[in-house]
């Protein structure tokens, strides 16, 4: 069976299809998220029917920065079930929400973890509506995780990469064996921060880690923006910073929404990763 990848933007929705390789790609203009659980579903069905998507092949949507949440601590505990506990605990402390008000995910790597966390009503609400209408929610992820899929192309070598937004910036780095970053940060100001100031604060956050990467691939929604903000961060970084390209390099035409395919096709294959808590 094959799989949809979703990568939703602020006014369009990139879908790819995948059973082992991509299969195909679409993009549709949409009305954007909305806090609103039933009026964020509307929208995504309406962009699904305009997308054509198959009704019987598992949807796997990358929520935008905001509505779904990251946050890596140290681990010091061994078990499996004291884990999962601890870190649905420690979700349920940041956001201020009872446990089984969110649905989470973790990564665990050594000493420290990852830990994804949503509303889990938001999860409800869309499941639901695209029941009603024909589809089948297979989950959700964060961007950063859509990401951290979309890299592993090498699985033996460190990868990280970047994706950019109007008002965010999402990193993930790591390997096929772990996951030890991924976030999402809110730019303050964006229209006031330049393209250098933010691959200014890019690097810092992988100063350190920088020798274990031979590149930072760069992808986004910021059409037109993309490619300069590459060139910065390359400098910046010092580490070669190319487009993300989509699986079999299959959207050369047009680089920058390739970097969206891949995004969209790193969100199905996030089915495959994480576990719940």
């Amino acid at each position: 069976m094959a799989v949809v990848g979703l990568h939703l933007g602020d006014r369009d929705v990139v879908a790819a299809t995948l059973d082992e390789n991509l299969i195909s790609h679409a993009t549709t203009d949409w009305e954007g998220p909305s806090g609103k659980v039933g009026t964020f579903a509307d929208r995504l069905v309406g962009a699904l029917e305009n997308l054509d998507t198959s009704e019987g092949d598992p949807i796997w949507i990358s929520l935008p920065p905001g509505y779904i949440h990251l946050r890596r601590i140290p681990l010091e505990i061994a078990g499996e079930r004291d884990r999962r506990t601890h870190l649905g605990w420690e979700a349920a402390q940041t956001l201020g929400q009872a446990p089984e008000n969110l649905t989470l995910r973790h990564w665990a790597s050594g000493s420290v973890a990852i830990w994804e966390a949503v509303r889990a009503d938001l999860v409800a609400g869309i499941d639901q509506r695209l029941e009603t209408a024909g589809f089948h929610l297979g989950g959700v992820c964060a961007e950063p995780v859509a990401l951290y899929q979309a890299m592993l192309e090498d699985p033996e070598t460190w990868q990280a990469g970047v994706a950019l937004s109007a008002d965010w910036v999402s990193i993930a780095a790591g390997s096929s064996r772990a996951l030890v970053l991924a976030e999402s940060i809110r730019m303050d100001a964006p229209d006031k921060q330049t393209l250098e100031d933010v691959a200014d604060l890019v690097s810092s956050r992988i100063r350190g880690r920088a020798e274990r990467f031979a590149s930072f691939s760069v992808a986004g929604s910021a059409r037109g923006q993309v490619d300069d903000f590459a060139r910065h961060l390359a400098i910046a970084a010092g580490i070669e910073a190319p487009l993300l390209q989509a699986p079999g390099s299959t959207v050369s035409d047009d680089p920058e929404f390739g970097t969206r395919v891949a995004l969209a096709a790193g969100a199905a294959r996030s089915s495959k990763t994480g576990l719940p808590s």
